[in-house]
């Protein structure tokens, strides 16, 4: 940054929308003209919003439709369209896994996209032989029947599916995913890169509330001990002194 400053004229553009008061807390932009750009001939997304008391179970049966050829379906042009594909947002490994499980999903038909890192692995490995961690189709690749991402590939990751679905599972019972997932829609609505894909539209997202909402004091308690430990972590990672660990500690850290 300091480099780009000798340059006459610099642009820095993003495609994410970035809320005012944060790009006031960085001081290099402070003094920079800002622009909004109004894009004409835009495509709305249409997102279909069902409450329900149980998201994960909706989840599962959303998957078991898939396994018994029951595909969502859209008219147009006078020809009916199958989505024989989807792809589930949901912001933990741990029900991704039980939703597995609860389907018996084989590893030829599941696709399974989460963060870089040892304790993933070994969740994973636990389904049985053939599963692992997945990866995001390249274009013209294979998409599998269900893909199941958490936050790492809510952003910046492009699937190429002709047919796929998007489903987004907020679970707010637990307190780390309670409000991250939904403020997330905007660009998980995005996902889905092809012109052709007709489902490209459409966004499922399905979610349930708490009867007792967190108060303040208790989710910020919560977040001050979360900051405190990822501070310590950070030190603990900078001053280790063993080579391998440290070099195991950065693969950990690291997302593809």
């Amino acid at each position: 940054m300091k480099y780009l400053k000798e340059f006459p004229y610099v642009t820095y553009l993003s495609a994410t929308p970035i809320l005012d008061r944060y790009l006031e807390q960085i001081d290099f932009f402070s003094n920079m003209n800002y622009y909004h750009l109004v894009w004409g001939n835009k495509e709305v997304v249409k997102v279909y919003r069902e409450r329900t008391n149980n998201p994960i179970s909706a989840a599962i049966e959303i998957v078991r439709a898939y396994q018994k050829g029951n595909f969502p379906s859209v008219f147009l042009d006078g020809k009916t369209y199958y989505s024989k594909e989807c792809v589930i947002y949901l912001n933990s490994v741990s029900n991704i896994i039980n939703i597995i499980k609860q389907t018996e999903l084989s590893p030829e038909d599941v696709n399974i996209i989460v963060g870089s890192s040892e304790d993933n692995d070994k969740s994973i490995a636990k389904l049985g032989d053939g599963f692992q961690r997945g990866r995001i189709p390249l274009k013209d690749e294979i998409h599998k029947m269900i893909t199941f991402c958490t936050s790492t590939a809510f952003a910046g990751c492009d699937f190429y599916s002709t047919c796929a679905s998007t489903f987004v599972i907020s679970d707010c019972k637990k307190i780390n995913t309670s409000i991250d997932i939904s403020t997330d829609l905007v660009q998980i609505a995005g996902r889905q890169r092809l012109d052709c894909n007709p489902f490209r539209k459409y966004l499922t997202f399905i979610y349930n509330v708490n009867k007792e909402e967190i108060d303040d004091e208790t989710f910020q308690n919560y977040l001050n001990k979360k900051v405190s430990l990822t501070a310590k972590e950070v030190e603990a990672n900078n001053n280790e002194k063993d080579s391998l660990l440290k070099d195991k500690r950065i693969k950990d850290c690291l997302r593809e």
